[in-house]
């Protein structure tokens, strides 16, 4: 992996050209915020229409996580009356219900769970009184055994060589992915078995987890400092290493973060405001543009505002666009109209 070579400051000013831009559009996926207090519910709604939300699958016991597979059927939650075990939800075979994938062979399974393109499951698990020989660490459920009752679960790393992993992500490529442990972030290639060092532990410190961008070439950070206020979008090449700053938020009022990278275009993130004590979510163009709120008619919904939510398949509507010179450090005064 190569190291840091090139930077570049997203404050420059960006000369677009006379386009047809396509318009962000797609599902969105989220759990009622903690105070509705409907903890087994997972709903889902258009970001073109977000008003028109519907539940679309309630579960025996508290939901803790979820992730949606990209261009897939396949949703992967973490549920239970306690200790939790990963099920699998066909949303086209919804009427079938869930299907336990661990069935409390793995201890208790933790939030860090995620589903490849190809419907590979990553998991982590957490010791638990019961089972104290099964080892702790990050599993790998192929996509060829999520399919059986029982399917055969492959341990990739051990907690006790790596230390905790408190972080994991797909590649869109399907055969990498990212884990965050004792001595930094790494990314790990299923095909060769080996894991390159991104960042050290060392770096950055207040960086939050990075997103994958649709092509697997770049990650994307919000990096926020807990003590000074201000916040950077640093974007990351895989291939050359070279960040790119987007400085934000001098008075440190807004907490930045639920970062994602559905198409190679488009950036989203979410703000929550403390002055106010609400949340908001906005989407911006990778290639210049001022940020537009996402489903703010949700917001009445919502005392404090949708807290989070995941997006399934992305479809653009092209709409025409005059040409226009766009400045990045503009990113916080038009975040707060």
């Amino acid at each position: 992996m190569k190291s840091f070579t090139k930077y570049f400051c997203l404050c420059l000013a960006f000369l677009l050209p006379l386009a047809a831009h396509a318009k962000f559009t797609g599902e969105v996926f989220f759990k009622p915020p903690i105070e509705e207090e409907r903890y087994n519910e997972l709903w889902i709604t258009h970001i073109e229409d977000p008003r028109n939300a519907r539940l679309l699958y309630k579960h025996e016991w508290t939901i803790y996580y979820y992730v949606v597979q990209k261009d897939g059927p396949n949703i992967v939650i973490s549920a239970g009356p306690g200790i939790s075990d990963l099920f699998l939800i066909n949303r086209n075979q919804l009427r079938a219900g869930a299907r336990n994938l661990t069935q409390k062979r793995f201890n208790r399974t933790t939030t860090r769970v995620d589903i490849s393109i190809n419907g590979d499951i990553l998991f982590t698990n957490a010791p638990t009184a019961p089972f104290p020989e099964v080892v702790i660490g990050l599993y790998l459920i192929p996509n060829n055994e999520v399919r059986k009752v029982k399917p055969e679960v492959t341990l990739l790393l051990e907690e006790d060589k790596v230390g905790l992993i408190d972080f994991i992500r797909w590649s869109p490529n399907g055969y990498q992915f990212l884990y965050q442990a004792r001595n930094g972030l790494f990314l790990h290639n299923l095909h060769t078995g080996e894991g390159s060092l991104i960042t050290t532990d060392k770096m950055k410190p207040d960086w939050s987890y990075p997103v994958f961008s649709p092509d697997g070439k770049k990650l994307a950070f919000i990096y926020q400092p807990k003590i000074e206020p201000g916040v950077e979008l640093d974007v990351v090449s895989l291939e050359i290493m070279y960040p790119q700053l987007i400085p934000n938020d001098p008075d440190g009022n807004l907490r930045f973060s639920g970062l994602k990278w559905p198409t190679e275009k488009y950036l989203v993130y979410r703000v929550y405001d403390r002055q106010i004590n609400k949340t908001k979510h906005f989407v911006i163009r990778v290639d210049g543009g001022h940020p537009e709120q996402i489903l703010e008619d949700m917001e009445d919904m919502f005392e404090n505002g949708l807290p989070g939510f995941r997006l399934g398949n992305a479809t653009f509507a092209v709409e025409p666009t005059n040409r226009l010179t766009t400045v990045w450090g503009e990113l916080k005064t038009n975040t707060l109209k």
